[in-house]
């Protein structure tokens, strides 16, 4: 029980850790199947009375389904809800306690020694988990975990050979800690949608199950490896700032220097970049005697796609806010457009890497 506590809290502490980030990467869900293995239930009678089942019994290799919520935070660190539900048959040793006992107390009938048992077992853990390399489409992890597991163990290695009867064993569910280990390697197959591949170790504490002639205290444990898809949520872009420029004369005090950014892989105006657009000419027509001289607008985009195509992206965004200056009463003629694609980042990344802030317009206005 000690080794147990000691377990939940160094567990507990490791769970809280990202909780002071103040960026964050947001919400996702999560999908597994896997196998567990190399796994056993240890059944302990509380009295060793005569027909008690000695020893443990050993897991049969068996499937694993899991899935969760969670959320990712800028430092590397996530924290997931996970439920993981896994049945398996047992291999329960065949030694019984005081069996010529037990045999005598049922005469004149005989008994038989016959193994079986299975073992259904749903975990509710709260993991934590920290992912390295969070700029490349590898990244490892490693976490732990605590919660509660339900068990269901059925077994029985003594049964009455004429009628059937169970003479010993266990037939019940009970609740006990969980506490796992985790580690693996995710892959980002695209900005929103990671494959996992996982290796678990669960080991579940202090249960007591109801039996046949006597309780049993229980503890299981086993391995697993599961390959799965983490789905991330979008997070939204970065809000439109807007930079004044220094005043050199009573017109060119309106002159205005601001980013639009948008979605990944679009050139559509958001309800932000339009009211930033809105607000900059605006300002502009309250002076009836300052004038639009120039605009230069800049395209950008991030690192995510090939050259050309990012080029044509960038000329795409670089044109929708032109269009929408022009609806405002804009001067066409006094507006030129360039295409830079991911070779000008306001924050530099590795190739193939998805960065909002690189996703985005420049706008620069002279006013005469």
């Amino acid at each position: 029980m000690k080794k147990t506590l000691l377990c939940a809290t160094a567990a507990a502490a490791f769970a809280s850790a990202p909780m002071v980030a103040v960026a964050q990467d947001g919400w996702y869900v999560r999908g597994d199947i896997g196998t567990n293995f190399e796994g056993k239930i240890d059944h302990d009678p509380e009295d060793r009375v005569a027909g008690t089942i000695q020893h443990d019994s050993d897991i049969d290799p068996g499937f694993l389904y899991g899935a969760g919520i969670g959320y990712g935070f800028d430092n590397g660190f996530r924290l997931e809800v996970k439920v993981d539900d896994r049945y398996n048959e047992l291999d329960p040793i065949d030694g019984v306690n005081a069996l010529a006992q037990l045999q005598a107390a049922v005469a004149p009938n005989t008994v038989g020694v016959q193994e079986t048992g299975d073992i259904h077992v749903t975990t509710a853990t709260l993991d934590a988990l920290y992912d390295f390399n969070r700029g490349g489409k590898w990244q490892p992890y490693v976490g732990a975990g605590i919660g509660f597991g339900l068990v269901n163990l059925n077994v029985a290695n003594a049964f009455e050979e004429q009628t059937a009867t169970r003479l010993n064993g266990v037939d019940d569910e009970t609740t006990g800690v969980a506490l796992k280990g985790l580690a693996g390697l995710g892959y980002k197959w695209t900005e929103r949608l990671t494959l996992d591949l996982g290796y678990q170790y669960l080991t579940i504490q202090d249960m007591d199950f109801d039996g046949v002639a006597t309780g049993y205290e229980g503890a299981y444990s086993d391995h697993s490896v599961t390959a799965g898809l983490r789905w991330q949520f979008a997070a939204p872009p970065p809000p439109p700032r807007i930079i004044e420029r220094p005043a050199v004369a009573a017109c060119s005090t309106l002159g205005r220097q601001f980013v639009v950014y948008f979605e990944w892989d679009r050139s559509d105006l958001t309800s932000q970049a339009a009211a930033v657009i809105d607000q900059a000419v605006r300002q502009i027509r309250a002076r009836g005697d300052c004038s639009v001289g120039s605009v230069r607008i800049e395209g950008h985009t991030d690192r995510s796609g090939s050259r050309s195509y990012n080029e044509r992206l960038s000329q795409r965004r670089a044109d929708i806010v032109r269009q929408a200056l022009v609806s405002r009463g804009v001067a066409a003629s006094a507006i030129t457009t360039q295409a830079l694609g991911e070779t000008a980042p306001a924050k530099a990344t590795a190739d193939g890497v998805r960065e909002p802030l690189n996703r985005r317009s420049e706008v620069v206005i002279i006013v005469r």
